[in-house]
């Protein structure tokens, strides 16, 4: 089961602004509420929970192609809905990844950040 993003240009443009919040938005506040839950209930430290919760953040596509197809969604949800809700699926697993990167640190940097020692550096 897959969603497949076939909306003309104008379609996407009056999507714009609430897809821009949900992307922003949504994605930040899961990131840092994943982030608060993982660290106090896993127990492992601030840089652990953060890449935790910058790779969970983005909404599953398959999820949500069950809000966007099929006969009951289409009778029960409307069309805008399902159209955000396609386009935010679609786009957010791309803007995760600079998220998780950035967490993560550059390439062959030392990753004390993310060892689970609550961000102090490795020496």
């Amino acid at each position: 089961m897959a969603v497949a993003l076939r909306y003309r240009f104008r379609d996407v443009r009056v999507l714009t602004r609430s897809a821009t919040v949900l992307l922003i938005g949504a994605m930040a506040a899961m990131a840092v509420i994943t982030t608060a839950v993982s660290a106090a209930a896993l127990g492992i430290g601030l840089g652990a929970a953060a890449l935790l919760g910058a790779a969970l953040c983005p909404t599953d596509p398959v999820l949500a192609s069950s809000l966007v197809s099929g006969e009951p969604a289409e009778k029960s949800v409307s069309a805008r809905t399902r159209r955000l809700a396609s386009l935010e699926s679609g786009a957010n697993d791309g803007l995760a990844l600079p998220l998780v990167l950035a967490i993560a640190g550059p390439p062959g940097a030392p990753m004390g950040f993310v060892k689970g020692d609550g961000g102090a550096s490795s020496r």
